[in-house]
């Protein structure tokens, strides 16, 4: 019996330390494994019991920790990522998630998880959370083929912030209202603001493209641009149009038996895309008579010419020493020569500032016959942006036009080489503009509205398509005030390929990165105030593709400044065409595409400057470089059909009475970047008396090569304010 109950008892000890080892088991387990939330609610709990004043400096940290953490990241990503910056308009639909959502899911999973568990800290309200930026620039360097930042205005900022109000029951604490916020500032100050003098400098650039004719090549050298082709595909008639009396002959270039006919150069050549002038030279051979030919240049003319001289623009003639100059050709300037090889320059300076919009803009001509001047310089009048009013549509268009009230002539933008009896060899165009640019800028920088104290500045350079490169920049703290800090900073100087090429001041506050562009906005009258870029439409021209009865329709954009995007809102989203005759038949254009037939400006040889997509808002951005730059909008042969385009056989006919209507562009993509409705398939506007004529090219693209068709003659347009409006 003593045996069996010692034999119990040792039992019941072994069964007693068998629970005690399960729970010593249980509650390593618990402490060791269970879920961090749980221990940091542990930690919470007998902190809070013992120093109610760490929890709340630990939400604080916590706050402060979000709200700094997603400044930096979002500064960063704005200069790498730029294209979702306005993420609700490239998608179909509002954007539920904004990056001001992400800081409150975080806040809330950081307190939701390890504080509110305790039933210590009940949230009052929901967390309230708010980020803006004014950024200043459009950054897409790390997006691949892009590598591009656009900057404009004088000005950026970055403010976050959060704020919550708490209950603490188990201390009796009631309201307590957290918050915080970052506000980083940067701006260009006004010159006063320090003790300094503002230096400024000039900074010239040429853009020269050369025509060679015998060899058939091209080639343009600017600012950040370089771009080699086939010299015949940018002038018309080029492939045939007069085949009888105008042809291309290889080891000779264009040549011309008989008659008067003219090689017209597709690009504009104007002050928009000269500002401070142009030249234009062509060299010829006298192939046939030498006592019977004419040779020349017809420039600013509003119409090309199809045959002939007249008195659209101004035309140069040289004629032959034994022929009298009676000037039966109407030129403008008339001149004799002896020798067979024959030089004829012509050098445009505008007079004054130029004013794109309204007002009559004069320049002087100066004449050149084989490096010798001839006569003295002439006036001529620029053409710019005059206001057709559209009562249809209810908005405006701006049609590119001018006209000479002492000569009596209109003027425009083309150039026409003029040759009878001769070839052309060779032919140069020059492009001149000059920038006025500060050296020394102040820069001022707050955080909080206080001087943001430990500021770095540092230099980046972008040039389309190839990226960015760092440099390094001097500085000095030249003032402090009460809510900034005021830098002086030295550009360097000078500026190698501005305006394709950007040079950017960053601003880094504790990882926080603001940029500044302190040069877009030069010294430029045509630039709207606070736009670094300008997006006109001078003109259009349509080009047939035969073979797929597709018709593309060319829109010239002038972009003036620095750089920029562009965005395009294809297929069905902004671009239409109509028929005005019956006035309510819309379609679709179909695709919209850069044309390189019609555009020689490529920026480092990379055409067409890229361009990237976006599909969910069907979208596409093309990277422009500074000057004319084609966008061709593509019409598929099924909407051609709706639009009353028809058969083949009514081209160019068909397309008289044709209005293309531009919608307003959004502007959530790039907010820097200025358009107008246009509308330019109408005869032209009268101002002042003066009736400004437009026009519309035609072309036929077939078995890879563009033909010159002609024109809209001025008498098949409708009247901007006719029977049709």
């Amino acid at each position: 019996m003593t045996s069996i109950n010692k034999r119990g008892q040792g039992l019941l000890i072994i069964a007693i330390l068998l629970v005690l080892l399960v729970l010593v088991v249980a509650l390593i387990y618990r402490e060791f494994t269970m879920t961090p939330a749980y221990i940091y609610q542990r930690s919470v709990y007998y902190a809070l019991k013992y120093d109610p004043q760490v929890i709340v400096e630990q939400l604080i940290q916590v706050m402060n920790a979000v709200v700094t953490g997603y400044a930096i990241n979002y500064s960063q990503f704005l200069m790498n990522e730029g294209i979702t910056l306005y993420l609700h308009a490239l998608t179909s639909m509002p954007v539920s998630y904004s990056l001001s959502n992400v800081i409150e899911s975080q806040l809330k999973l950081m307190i939701n998880s390890i504080y509110t568990p305790t039933g210590l800290i009940v949230p009052e309200n929901n967390l309230n959370a708010s980020i803006a930026a004014v950024t200043g620039f459009y950054g897409a360097l790390g997006i691949p083929g892009i590598k591009y930042v656009y900057s404009g205005e004088n000005s950026s900022l970055i403010l976050a912030s959060a704020q919550q109000t708490y209950d603490l029951p188990s201390l009796g604490i009631q309201h307590l209202t957290l918050n915080y916020s970052i506000n980083l500032t940067a701006s260009t100050a006004p010159n006063g603001i320090c003790n300094i003098s503002p230096n400024t400098m000039t900074y010239n650039t040429t853009l020269e493209c050369i025509f060679n004719f015998k060899t058939n090549t091209y080639t343009c050298n600017g600012p950040g641009i370089y771009s080699t082709g086939q010299a015949n595909s940018l002038w018309a008639p080029s492939y045939q149009a007069y085949p009888s009396q105008e042809y291309y002959q290889s080891d000779v270039g264009w040549v011309v038996s008989t008659g008067t006919y003219p090689l017209v150069f597709v690009y504009p050549v104007d002050e928009l895309m000269g500002q401070n002038g142009f030249v234009i030279s062509a060299t010829f051979n006298v192939t046939q008579s030498q006592s019977n030919y004419l040779v020349g240049i017809n420039f600013l003319t509003p119409t090309p010419p199809t045959s002939g001289t007249g008195n659209n623009g101004y035309t140069i003639c040289v004629i032959p020493s034994s022929q009298p100059s009676n000037n039966q050709y109407k030129c403008t300037v008339s001149s004799t020569a002896s020798s067979t090889i024959i030089n004829v320059t012509v050098i445009v300076t505008p007079n004054e500032p130029i004013n794109l919009i309204g007002g009559s803009v004069t320049g002087t001509a100066s004449i050149y016959i084989n490096g010798k001047t001839i006569g003295s310089p002439i006036t001529v009048y620029l053409p710019n942006f005059h206001l057709i009013p559209n009562t249809l549509f209810g908005n405006n268009a701006y049609m590119l036009s001018g006209y000479d009230s002492n000569s009596k002539v209109y003027v425009g933008s083309w150039v026409a080489l003029i040759l009878s009896n001769a070839a052309v060899v060779n032919a140069s165009i020059k492009y001149f503009n000059s920038y006025t640019l500060p050296t020394n800028i102040p820069i001022e920088v707050s955080i909080n509205n206080k001087p943001a104290l430990g500021t770095t500045l540092s230099g980046l350079t972008v040039t389309p398509t190839l990226g960015a490169l760092s440099f390094s920049i001097n500085y000095t703290v030249c003032n402090i005030t009460n809510n900034a800090i005021v830098f002086n900073v030295q550009m360097p100087w000078p500026p190698t390929g501005y305006p394709t090429t950007q040079y950017l001041v960053l601003i880094n506050y504790s990882n926080i990165i603001l940029a500044l562009n302190p040069w877009a906005n030069p010294q430029n009258s045509v630039i709207p105030q606070g736009y670094s870029a300008t997006s006109l439409l001078p003109y259009m021209s349509y080009v047939l593709n035969e073979s797929g009865n597709e018709l593309i329709v060319n829109t010239y954009f002038i972009n003036l400044g620095v750089p920029t995007l562009l965005s395009i809102y294809g297929s069905n989203t902004g671009l239409y065409i109509t028929n005005i005759i019956n006035r309510y038949d819309y379609a679709a254009m179909g695709t919209v595409i850069p044309i390189p037939s019609l555009n020689i400006l490529k920026v480092n040889n990379v055409f067409p400057m890229h361009v990237m997509p976006i599909f969910t808002f069907n979208e596409t951005l093309y990277n422009l470089a500074a000057g004319y730059t084609v966008i061709s909008q593509v019409v598929p042969p099924t909407q051609t059909e709706i639009t009353g385009y028809g058969s083949t056989n009514n081209y160019p006919s068909g397309l008289y009475n044709w209005v293309t209507e531009y919608e307003h562009f959004p502007n959530q993509t790039l907010p820097y970047t200025y358009f107008n409705y246009t509308i330019l398939n109408c005869w032209g506007t009268t101002q002042s008396n003066n009736e400004y004529v437009n026009y519309n090219l035609y072309y036929i693209y077939a078995n890879g090569q563009l033909q010159y068709n002609g024109y809209t003659p001025s008498q098949y347009l409708p009247s901007c304010q006719g029977s049709y409006w």
